[in-house]
């Protein structure tokens, strides 16, 4: 009579291969691969794992420079649109005919309106 293990041919992935992840998953979240030698596997990981913790912290805090410098130039924008308002308005009050006459009046200068308005030749 034949052995019955020797009758069956090993499947492909087999109990064998599970719990070989599952025995690894356990000693990851345990934290038991660290009790052993530590391998440069195991070091390379770490140093990735660290790296990536790195990049992350310098990207939070470009992210946040970032975001401080678009708030600051929205309120240079906010406080420009407002002096440019006032410009305007100022310019608009200076350009009326009240205006410009009370200026001529101010500095004693020799001009008036016409009375009578201007002559138009016709070809």
């Amino acid at each position: 009579m034949a052995d019955s293990s020797t009758d069956q041919a090993p499947r492909k992935g087999g109990t064998k291969n599970k719990r070989s992840w599952q025995k690894r998953f356990w000693n990851i979240t345990q934290g038991t691969f660290l009790e052993g030698k530590l391998t440069l596997r195991n070091a390379m990981w770490i140093v990735a794992f660290a790296l990536l913790f790195i990049l992350q912290g310098i990207n939070s805090y470009t992210l946040l420079r970032g975001k401080k410098e678009i708030a600051q130039l929205n309120r240079e924008i906010n406080e420009l649109r407002m002096e440019q308002v006032t410009v305007e308005t100022t310019l608009m009050g200076a350009r009326r005919l009240s205006s410009i006459e009370q200026r001529v009046r101010d500095e004693d200068l020799d001009l008036s309106i016409p009375k009578t308005p201007p002559i138009v030749v016709k070809r």
